[in-house]
């Protein structure tokens, strides 16, 4: 069976999805993003919402929702958390001769 050619809008619309996930991905992001999700929590959001959206690599979503008045402590912390385990992963195989070889 013969894939289904891609009309110019869908392999655009492919390519720039693959675009934001590679970004994503940058080692540099988990440094930045941490320290911006701080200011997502509920002392800095209180009488607003924080959106949130999440994509899974390869285009599947979830709808955003709004969580008002900010991300709990709790929260920010669990996804702080998960950042640590994925930038270890993400740092894991170094090439030779850099640091502690």
């Amino acid at each position: 069976m013969t894939p289904k050619k891609q009309t110019k809008i869908e392999r655009i619309r492919e390519l720039e999805r693959q675009i934001v996930e590679y970004q994503a991905q940058h080692i540099c992001n988990y440094h930045f993003v941490s320290h911006e999700l701080e200011k997502m929590g509920t002392t800095h959001c209180m009488g607003s919402a924080v959106i949130v959206t999440f994509t899974v690599i390869g285009g599947r979503t979830i709808s955003p929702v709004a969580i008002r008045d900010g991300l709990s402590e709790a929260t920010i912390e669990a996804i702080q958390e998960d950042m640590r385990r994925s930038f270890e992963q993400a740092t894991a195989l170094k090439p030779k001769g850099l640091i502690g070889e």
